[in-house]
């Protein structure tokens, strides 16, 4: 029986509502990185359904940082791997998917139409609750040691947001294709070491990127080599 993966997103893509909240069209539509992430999640799965027995559920051991209690991905856009994940039980706990303010109302929609299915496909895993899925604006880092912040919105719940993604962090951040230009490097790199280093970790961070060569293939080396600095 393959691991259930029933994931629906909406993309606005070409839309005048769409033009207007993300004038570069990069998070109102599905990257192929993004697909590729998902992809991931669902084998990973089906690994780990084949390779655990049902005794050793709670104590087996963790691949690539899975699974894990609380995961939380940068530019979320759609949300496609974020639910993927939460889908096949990737994070016990929460999938915090962050981006900017203005994707807010899309990321909603998405996780809105997978709330059941996510809650499905935890039954049929045997486990009693789903993790929640929720959605952020978050405001990278733009240099060393600067912490990363939740942005107030119309809803509220700031102070909630911020103890998921700094009192309560995660022990997984994912992302797909954020280093596609230059200007980027910085801001994702020192985000994950702002994640990385919160004064309220209590255990390691791992990191999940899928990264595309097509967009610029430069800052993709640049970030690997920023990377391999940090980790000495």
């Amino acid at each position: 029986e393959e691991v259930p993966l029933q994931v629906t997103v909406r993309q606005t893509f070409g839309s005048s509502a769409s033009a207007q909240r993300d004038p570069g069209a990069t998070g109102t539509t599905v990257w192929d990185a993004a697909l590729v992430l998902a992809g991931f999640f669902v084998k990973w799965a089906e690994r780990e359904r084949k390779d655990t027995p049902p005794s050793k559920k709670k104590t087996q051991k963790q691949h690539f940082g899975l699974p894990c209690r609380r995961a939380l991905e940068l530019g979320a856009g759609t949300g496609l791997s974020g639910l993927a994940l939460a889908a096949v039980g990737g994070a016990s706990e929460y999938v915090l998917l962050t981006d900017i303010d203005a994707l807010m109302p899309l990321l909603q929609e998405n996780i809105q139409a997978n709330v059941d299915a996510v809650k499905a496909s935890a039954r049929r895993r045997g486990r009693e609750r789903a993790p929640v899925v929720r959605a952020a604006p978050l405001t990278w880092a733009t240099s060393a040691g600067v912490p990363v912040a939740s942005s107030e919105t119309k809803q509220g719940n700031k102070n909630k947001r911020q103890r998921h993604a700094v009192d309560d962090p995660p022990d997984l951040v994912f992302a797909s294709d954020v280093v596609y230009r230059d200007s980027n490097v910085e801001p994702v790199f020192y985000t994950l070491q702002s994640l990385a280093n919160a004064p309220s970790r209590r255990s390691p961070m791992h990191v999940l990127l899928a990264l595309s060569l097509e967009h610029d293939a430069a800052a993709v080396a640049r970030f690997e080599r920023m990377l391999r600095d940090e980790s000495g």
